[in-house]
């Protein structure tokens, strides 16, 4: 003798019944799977849209990580310039000069360290602004 339990999973399944009972899944049934079908559809495009975010996330975050370490090696190039320059005029104080060619030498080298010294601050804050939205973002 079949029991309840043994009918729905027979209905469950789409099978028959031992006793002959027809096991085709009503209107109820159906409704419930295209749900499902619908829920794992919205799903599947929801993951689909995470997936493309987090890759573009990633390629955003790999060309700032590049762009950094440029401007790292940019950063330590222009302070070592930036050193040698200032060493260069502190020589100078140290030992001053009556040459008409030697002033002008020095007075164009103080001019271009200037110019210079205002781009490193530039290129500095630069530099610091782009960190410190990287890791905002991040």
């Amino acid at each position: 003798m079949e029991t309840e339990s043994s009918k729905a999973s027979a209905k469950s399944y789409g099978g028959r019944t031992s006793s002959g009972d027809s096991a085709v899944p009503d209107d109820k049934d159906k409704d419930g799977e295209q749900d499902l079908e619908g829920q794992l559809m919205a799903l599947g495009e929801r993951w689909s849209v995470l997936c493309t975010w987090v890759e573009e996330r990633a390629e955003i975050l790999r060309i700032t990580r590049d762009e950094l370490e440029l401007l790292e090696k940019e950063k330590t190039r222009l302070c070592s310039w930036l050193d040698r320059r200032e060493e260069d005029l502190r020589a100078m104080d140290r030992n001053p000069s009556e040459d008409s060619e030697q002033l002008s030498r020095q007075g164009q080298l103080i001019s271009v360290s200037r110019k210079i010294s205002l781009i490193c601050r530039a290129d500095l804050r630069l530099f610091k602004n782009k960190v410190k939205r990287s890791k905002k973002d991040a």
